[in-house]
């Protein structure tokens, strides 16, 4: 019965033990979920940097191209008075109508590319805005998750140092080695309790000639679950 209610005192603090490890196991993605978002806001915020800078570039092309063809329009207004019949002039001065025509559109876009710019801006400047809200959220819900990583650890630590002094409160070793072994293959709990004549750990009923060795002190274990038994009952009087 001794080394029973010992090794129940050094279950409590290996389930301990496995619970914190299960909540530490599940931060990482927690944290890689948190960091994705900031990545996503910070792409947010490249991706209306691009849109503004295509849509400088394209304004400069469309304004160096009306620049060339106003020059164009220039050099051919120049060659009116070399030309030395009707027809030559009024050709000329079709080809430079249509000339101006068009540059009246590469106006037009020039102007909305400039507004176009105008509406980029702004939206760069939302875009910059979301981000440091988010950036400011975010960082604030990672340090605190990294805070919880860090009191989660050190309860480990502490519980880790308690189950060592609990292995060394003078357990029989070839127990304690049972105990271990079962711990390693279950992953969780290497003790289940006997309660209403069931093992507690996979509700298999325990035949009455185990209970009776049970309460003899005995060390008996589940052939359903293979876990070590006690007695719930005797265990929680001694």
């Amino acid at each position: 019965m001794e080394d029973v209610t010992k090794l129940i005192a050094l279950q409590e603090t290996d389930a301990q033990i496995f619970r914190l490890r299960k909540t530490l196991r599940d931060k990482p993605a927690a944290r890689q979920a948190l960091e994705k978002q900031l990545l996503e806001a910070q792409a947010g915020v490249k991706q209306a940097e691009e849109q503004l800078k295509q849509t400088q570039l394209k304004h400069k092309e469309k304004e160096l191209e009306l620049q060339s063809k106003e020059e164009q329009v220039n050099k051919q207004k120049s060659r009116l008075f070399e030309l030395k019949s009707n027809k030559e002039f009024s050709a000329m001065q079709t080809e430079i109508e249509k000339l101006k025509a068009d540059n009246s559109l590469r106006e037009e876009e020039v102007i909305r590319l400039l507004e176009l710019i105008d509406q980029c801006r702004a939206g760069l400047d939302a875009a910059k805005k979301r981000y440091a809200e988010q950036e400011k959220d975010i960082r604030t819900r990672i340090a605190a998750l990294d805070q919880e990583c860090a009191e989660l650890q050190a309860n480990i630590q502490a519980l880790t140092l308690r189950r060592q002094e609990l292995r060394a409160a003078g357990i029989e070793p070839k127990v304690a080695e049972l105990y271990e072994r079962i711990l390693a293959n279950k992953g969780d709990l290497a003790l289940a309790a006997v309660r209403n004549g069931a093992c507690q750990g996979c509700a298999l009923t325990v035949r009455p000639h185990l209970v009776s060795e049970l309460r003899l002190g005995k060390m008996v274990s589940c052939e359903g679950c293979t876990r070590l038994l006690y007695d719930e009952e005797h265990a929680a009087g001694a």
